[in-house]
């Protein structure tokens, strides 16, 4: 099993692809990561296309894509090219062909990119698949060859670049005979287009492998990123989670399906494809690209020996059932409230106190609830978890058999006191072989990772790699601490640090 689409796992580094020029303005290579958007415009209205182009350029995005659906729209694209120019703005544009290669023809002579998609490119999508078997199959990619050198050649004449973007969910009867709707039918969608124009020694290509689930998303570009490798391709890719959603959800989708493949140093350009004004999209964008710059000068991170799980898949790490963490438990739900903590804070997280009732709770009643120490003089709730910070040498707050967060070393210095669930508080960089033999054998013991490495997710990524390879099954919490006061930046980071720990979740 190939895991090279990763330069290193412990150290930053962008993935090192070919320079190709749009327009002007270059991706790939050594250049800054590029942003796009799509106008969502009729495309045969000038006047509301060109002013929405206008719109997301001046939001800072380095391209612009329009869809062309049709020959009328792919003929239009001079039209909005000529009145954008009279606006003294040159932003690069991209032709978005929808099905007829008939359409990219035409657009590959005004704009300064075609993206084209392999699954409805030539051979089309029939309602009824048939089975293809190796004569029929090499038959079709001929035919692919020759509808597709004639692109090429037009791309050529006019210095126009192409984007190879291969959807999920709308791959040839072809692929799905053999590969079936996976990701590794999507990665060599596009490898049978790039074959071609590398045997044909065209280089102003780009690769996108999308979908709306993030998982796949993400397997697929890894997988052709090995691809690429093993026949010595290295052309830029571009990264998008399709129809992302809008608002929050939006959000926190791209930033771990974008932001995930960034942290392995893949990605050259990016789309963040919200249902919103596509102007909108922009400065997500640069939000995320802006996050993963400072990874160039990471805090060192130590090795974690071989690679323990399958990077194209996904499976929940095994770990012991601690009470109602980890094993086949669901995940659980734990909220900390830090500074005074009255009964109306209380009754925010669904925690309501009567002299009637006692102790009721809604549906938004965490399952255990950390605070620094018990304020009331109401006894503690035997139905709910009440986390306590443990604090040596105060008898008040320290008994057998409370729960408490604690940090490694109170941990070390007073196991034998504690008999109960303890959440213990550890940086990764402390999960060595050491520390793994100390706590190997506790049963009841959750590890609380923390990491303020500018590369959180490899940083905790290898800590739970250290304790797989350890065969340690205590249950796992990742921890991260965020300063931001913007709500959209926290969504973001925490999505982008937390979203994608592939087969690693206690």
């Amino acid at each position: 099993m190939r895991i090279d689409y990763c330069k290193d796992f412990t150290t930053y580094h962008r993935h090192q692809t070919s320079q190709v020029t749009v327009g002007g303005i270059q991706l790939g290579g050594n250049n800054p990561i590029r942003i796009q958007s799509m106008t969502n415009t009729n495309t045969n209205d000038t006047r509301s296309t060109v002013k929405q182009i206008i719109r997301i350029y001046e939001k800072g995005a380095d391209y612009v894509r329009l869809a062309v659906p049709n020959k009328k729209t792919a003929e239009n694209l001079s039209n909005i090219k000529a009145e954008l120019e009279k606006t003294g703005i040159h932003v690069p544009l991209i032709a978005d062909i929808h099905f007829n290669p008939e359409f990219a023809l035409i657009a590959a002579t005004i704009v300064n990119k075609v993206r084209i998609n392999p699954g409805n490119y030539c051979c089309k999508n029939k309602l009824n698949a048939i089975s293809y078997n190796p004569e029929q199959y090499a038959e079709e990619l001929e035919k692919l060859k020759s509808q597709f050198i004639v692109l090429l050649d037009v791309c050529r004449e006019h210095n126009t670049s192409l984007r190879i973007g291969t959807n999920h969910g709308s791959l040839s009867n072809r692929i799905l005979n053999r590969f079936g709707d996976t990701p590794e039918g999507m990665a060599e969608s596009s490898m049978e287009f790039l074959r071609i124009c590398k045997e044909e020694k065209f280089e102003d290509v780009v690769v996108s492998l999308k979908a709306s689930n993030t998982r796949i998303m993400i397997y697929a570009t890894r997988l052709l990123v090995i691809k690429m490798k093993e026949e010595g391709m290295y052309y830029p890719v571009h990264l998008g989670v399709t129809e992302a959603g809008e608002g929050e959800d939006g959000r926190i989708k791209s930033a771990v399906g974008i932001g995930s493949l960034l942290s392995d140093g893949i990605g050259d350009t990016i789309r963040i494809s919200l249902t919103e004004e596509p102007e909108v999209e922009i400065p997500v964008a640069r939000k995320i690209i802006d996050y993963i710059a400072p990874r160039n000068h990471h805090k060192f991170i130590e090795n974690f020996g071989s690679y323990p799980i399958h990077p194209f898949e996904y499976n929940k790490r095994f770990s012991e059932s601690v009470e109602n963490i980890g094993d086949k438990n669901l995940p659980v739900v734990i909220k900390s409230i830090q500074g005074v903590v009255d009964l109306q804070s209380l009754k925010a997280i669904g925690w309501e106190y009567s002299e009637k009732t006692g102790w009721n709770f809604t549906d938004l009643a965490p399952d255990y609830l950390h605070i620094e120490k018990w304020p009331f003089a109401l006894p503690v709730p035997k139905e709910k978890n009440s986390i306590h910070t443990f604090r040596e040498h105060k008898s008040d707050l320290l008994s057998s058999d409370g729960i408490y967060v604690m940090t490694i070393h109170d941990f070390l210095t007073n196991r034998g006191s504690i008999n109960s669930l303890k959440f213990v508080i550890l940086s990764a960089s402390e999960i060595n072989d050491t520390l793994i033999d100390q706590v190997i054998t506790e049963k009841k013991l959750i590890l609380v990772i923390e990491s303020d490495n500018a590369n959180s997710l490899a940083d905790q990524r290898a800590a739970a790699f250290r304790l797989i390879n350890r065969n340690c099954k205590i249950p796992l919490i990742f921890k991260r601490n965020y300063s931001e006061t913007n709500r959209e930046d926290f969504l973001l980071k925490s999505s982008l640090d937390l979203g994608e720990k592939p087969a690693i979740p206690a």
